[in-house]
């Protein structure tokens, strides 16, 4: 890009960037700019036309993103009286020019350049990229799956998201203002056998195609718990991946308790896979494999070994154990179910030297690489009682006879229990047991 060209592009962001505007409600702006619109720049220095997405409320609050640069989103509140416009910044007027309006063709002028902006459509759409919370030139993804299922179960009622594809950024934010698109969702109606494909628009619009057939191949419901791909760009590359290419995300496995989610990404040496439902790393081929999670009585052990601890602390004890962090999957819920399997009950003469007393409270340091997590260790008859005595221990008939539930609802905890009872069983569950 010239210099000329960068000097244009940072006067049009500076023309209109404000962090926090204050919009006067009880002031409107002229209905006839009020509305989406499509807009050309064409800079008095010269350089490419830029082409940009614009919205301007009642109030005069105004949302912009250049779509075919590298330009951050940009706000402001702008001000129209006659034929004069000004742009401000908490009543500081930051720019001004004159504006011709002929039709449904509105120009803004000001020495910096002009702008046309061609309205699509009569009414704002910033009220929804408030309600979803996103920053459309770096959205987050679980924004829109509720959003997104609600739509797609208009089209069908048991229309499930199956597959996700995206292009994160560097810091794994989507660009949604790009031409084109940048992420899309693909659902799944099993009673028909046929997809919709979903676009995401630069406002949080999401827009559905249903489709005579499937649209992925993919056929397994992605729960909306899981972890935004940002946060799986950040694992990978704490992993060595220095760039990703391109995400997307569907699931592998034919038995419920052992599907797998992945971010399958495409990096400059190959593909990765990060765990959508817990942040776990496997080879491509391990996920598309569909390999077993299962191991003795504990699921899911052979992954990368991810445990946990966790502190208790009440007036009358305080306790510390390692947990391994699973997903249970039960048909027509949109939400994974998070538990915990016990995995070592960690001694008092193990933490007592790093924890200290303040005026009767306990003062914890960071216990990371202090405590290690060891093999699965079996739970005294001590233990087990301490344990299940919480309000989130869910006791199964079978081995291993206790696992802890994160913010299950009520009405799920039987079928919760009845199927890792089910699953247990039917891989060697017996085996061995917590249950003293």
């Amino acid at each position: 890009m010239k210099s000329n060209d960068i000097r244009c592009v940072f006067l049009i962001v500076a023309m209109f960037m404000i962090c926090s505007v204050q919009a006067d409600d009880t002031k409107k702006i002229d209905a006839r700019l009020v509305g989406n619109h499509f807009a050309f720049f064409n800079p008095v220095a010269g350089g490419g036309t830029q082409m940009w997405a614009v919205d301007i409320d009642n109030t005069g609050s105004y949302v912009a993103f250049c779509t075919n640069a590298d330009v951050g989103g940009v706000r402001g509140r702008l001000e129209f009286t006659d034929d004069k416009w000004t742009l401000t910044n908490e009543g500081r007027q930051i720019d001004k020019g004159t504006i011709e309006i002929l039709g449904q063709s509105i120009t803004l002028r000001s020495g910096m350049g002009a702008m046309m902006l061609n309205r699509l459509h009569p009414e704002s759409k910033q009220a929804l990229l408030e309600e979803l919370g996103i920053d459309p030139k770096k959205a987050s993804i679980p924004p829109l799956l509720t959003r997104g299922l609600k739509i797609a179960r208009e089209w069908r009622k048991d229309a499930i998201l199956v597959d996700i594809r995206c292009t994160p950024g560097i810091d794994g934010g989507i660009d949604l203002t790009t031409q084109g698109g940048n992420l899309q969702f693909m659902y799944y109606s099993p009673s028909r056998d046929s997809g919709a494909l979903a676009m995401v628009s630069a406002w949080g619009e999401i827009s559905l195609t249903p489709q005579k057939d499937p649209v992925s191949p993919w056929k397994l419901a992605i729960p909306t718990n899981i972890i935004d791909v940002s946060a799986a760009v950040k694992i990978a590359n704490q992993n060595g991946v220095k760039r990703v290419k391109d995400a997307e995300l569907h699931g592998m496995g034919d038995d419920p308790d052992l599907r797998m989610y992945c971010w399958v990404m495409r990096t400059e040496n190959g593909r990765i896979c990060v765990d959508a439902i817990i942040p776990q790393v496997h080879g491509y081929e391990y996920f598309m494999n569909g390999a077993g999670r299962a191991s003795g009585n504990l699921p899911f052990v052979p992954n990368s070994g991810m445990v946990y601890r966790v502190s208790v602390s009440s007036n009358r004890e305080y306790y510390m154990y390692f947990y391994r962090a699973h997903a249970v999957f039960l048909d027509g819920v949109d939400e994974a179910i998070m538990i915990r399997v016990p995995w070592r009950y960690i001694k008092e003469d193990e933490w007592r030297p790093y924890v200290t007393e303040k005026d009767g409270a306990m003062m914890v340091p960071d216990l990371e690489d202090k405590l290690e997590t060891g093999p699965y260790t079996k739970l005294t008859p001590e233990e087990f009682q301490r344990l299940s005595a919480g309000s989130s221990a869910l006791l199964l008939d079978c081995p291993p006879k206790l696992v802890l539930m994160e913010n299950c609802p009520t009405e799920l905890i039987p079928r919760v229990k009845a199927q890792l009872e089910s699953y247990w069983r039917a891989h060697g569950g017996t085996k061995r047991s917590n249950n003293p």
